[in-house]
């Protein structure tokens, strides 16, 4: 009979994306009796945590990332890069010492750069073997390709969230793969695996995410258009537990703070439309609901932008600001445009391989 592993993942705290999509992972690996120690920080450790009580967790070094109201987040985070190199150094020594402790047998990281150990198989997941950087630093596009490959090389195998070729849901970030490192396709990873047909109950499912200030600025700009019209029957998960001093609302308006994996499945399934962020990790979320989509890029996230633009080329409806965001005419829209993606699953036979 084969030893049951001791596996290690390690997740990055960038927004709740990371840890949502690690949900399927940890449980195929727990459903399989592994052993399973989950690493990571600030809101997404307290979510997993919240989540996985019964598992064991390590807090790793948190990046804090300061994102500006103004400026391009691609020369925010450009200009942290030195800190951001040092944590990446923390983040690896700190894992040298948690495997000189436990005896891990496989290392899992979303993203987390210095989870891996030379002797001690490594598996990094991302979508992002390319960045996208905004018009003013395209002449930095390359170096950025030369700093993430190094990054990768450590790993044993590098596992892309996503399909290869024409079905593709992150487009160039994930193709082609030019670095000389060892790589899968391994499909859609998401928490949401399946989607039940529901009665429609809401007109308007708005679903949000990510850096202040522009949570709130979406936050506000939604229901003010949404106070404006209260025959919409709308719901807003407003991704935070921070309270709004001047918080409009109407008797249509189901106003959530945080909702819970079952609570904002069922929400999706019963909404006629979703308003969100475009994420990667939320296009991960929607692409098996069938659902009408109106994506709304957070300004200066030129990964998003991207997304929006290559989305919108395959059929969904997208606004590239908030401020030309129009609540009737989004709906109107966004009834004529196509709903879900395709793309193939092979997440469990990646984590089998491990095993």
């Amino acid at each position: 009979m084969k030893r049951k592993k001791t596996i290690f993942i390690a997740i990055l705290n960038w927004g709740l994306g990371h840890a949502t999509r690690s949900v399927p992972v940890i449980n195929y690996l727990t459903h399989q009796g592994c052993e399973v120690h989950i690493g990571s920080s600030g809101h997404s450790l307290l979510w997993l945590k919240s989540r996985f009580p019964n598992h064991t967790f390590h807090e790793l070094p948190d990046y804090h990332i300061q994102y500006s109201k103004n400026r391009s987040q691609a020369w925010a985070i450009w200009s942290q890069f030195g800190r951001i190199k040092k944590t990446i150094a923390r983040e690896h020594e700190l894992l040298k010492a948690l495997c000189n402790t436990h005896s891990f047998d496989v290392i899992l990281s979303d993203n987390c750069y210095g989870c891996y150990h030379p002797d001690i198989d490594s598996y990094i997941i991302t979508h992002q073997l390319h960045l996208i950087p905004p018009k003013a630093l395209l002449f930095l596009g390359g170096l950025t390709d030369v700093v993430i490959g190094n990054y990768l090389k450590p790993f044993k195998e590098v596992w892309i969230p996503d399909a290869e070729g024409p079905e593709s849901l992150s487009g160039k970030l994930s193709h082609p793969v030019k670095h000389d490192i060892r790589y899968r396709y391994c499909g859609i990873i998401s928490r949401f695996t399946t989607y039940t047909e529901r009665p429609i109950n809401h007109d308007v499912l708005a679903i949000l995410s990510g850096p202040e200030p522009h949570r709130t600025l979406l936050e506000t700009t939604l229901t003010n258009q949404l106070c404006s019209q209260p025959k919409i029957r709308s719901v807003i998960v407003r991704g935070t537990t921070q309270q709004q001093d001047t918080f409009r609302k109407h008797p249509n308006m189901k106003i959530i703070d945080l909702a819970g994996e079952s609570e904002l499945k069922e929400l999706i399934e019963s909404s006629e439309i979703i308003i969100s962020r475009s994420g990667y990790s939320t296009l991960m979320d929607l692409q098996h609901s069938d659902k009408k989509v109106v994506f709304i890029p957070t300004p200066g996230q030129s990964e998003q932008q991207y997304l929006s633009h290559l989305l919108s080329k395959k059929g969904h409806y997208c606004v590239d600001k908030l401020a030309d965001f129009n609540l009737t005419s989004a709906m109107q829209q966004a009834k004529t445009f196509s709903a879900g993606f395709t793309v193939n699953e092979s997440l469990y036979n990646v984590l089998a391989d491990i095993l």
